[in-house]
């Protein structure tokens, strides 16, 4: 099924979340490190699109974008880049999501819920001043607005990344993050079965050899346990 425009907006926010938890933040540049400040705070701000589900909360800053990224030094930007690979990760291997507070925080988080005019919905906000715990809610926020099911949040098998699966996943399939990855495992997979025929060559001719020794045309001989001298 087709996602929403509004799920598919914040499917772009999760896939973007993913990118980061697999970033190489020590190659970064200092140009990379302010574009990274500004995409956290999109981050945050985008997950309460128009119209969006009921059920996802809202975030809301505390203050202006310049108060957001000026506590953002390059510490707390690898801080948060692990939170969010901590949490992202026991969704795919949990399919659970667990709230990770930053402990310096200010205890001034607000929740929020009601409705911001006459002939609007009722909904639950988010306030906190603090820009890695608001990472951490509007996680939360995109998760449950992008509509996706658990299963599709992935661990890829041959390269241990996280990553996103656009389709429903098929049961009893191995499902990678990437053409590449598929490849290599499948020749793996190749070079596997490619061995065990060589293998059976192998003991058949051994076999044949045994069976034209006198006596032995109908003796049963086992397989040695590799490694076994």
């Amino acid at each position: 099924m087709k996602p929403t425009p509004i799920e598919a907006a914040h499917i772009e926010m999760l896939e973007w979340a993913i990118s980061l938890s697999r970033a190489k933040l020590d190659e970064f540049r200092e140009g990379d490190w302010l574009n990274l400040k500004e995409d956290l705070y999109n981050f945050v701000i985008k997950n309460s699109f128009p119209e969006s589900s009921r059920e996802a909360p809202l975030i809301g800053a505390l203050g202006k974008k310049e108060d957001f990224i000026g506590q953002l030094g390059k510490d707390e930007l690898k801080d948060g880049q692990q939170d969010l690979k901590r949490m992202l990760r026991r969704v795919a291997e949990e399919r659970v999501f667990t709230l990770r507070m930053n402990r310096n925080a200010p205890a001034r988080t607000i929740f929020f819920y009601g409705a911001l005019g006459p002939s609007q919905r009722f909904q639950q906000a988010i306030y906190c001043p603090d820009p890695l715990s608001q990472v951490s809610f509007a996680l939360g926020s995109h998760l449950i607005g992008s509509g996706l099911r658990a299963e599709q949040i992935r661990v890829c098998p041959e390269c241990q990344s996280l990553f996103l699966a656009k389709r429903k996943p098929q049961a009893g399939r191995s499902h990678y993050c990437s053409t590449k990855c598929s490849m290599r495992a499948a020749g793996k997979a190749y070079q596997v079965r490619e061995k065990k025929k060589l293998q059976e060559k192998a003991h058949a001719r051994y076999e044949a050899k045994v069976r034209r020794r006198p006596g032995l045309k109908t003796a049963k001989i086992s397989r040695r346990p590799r490694g076994e001298a």
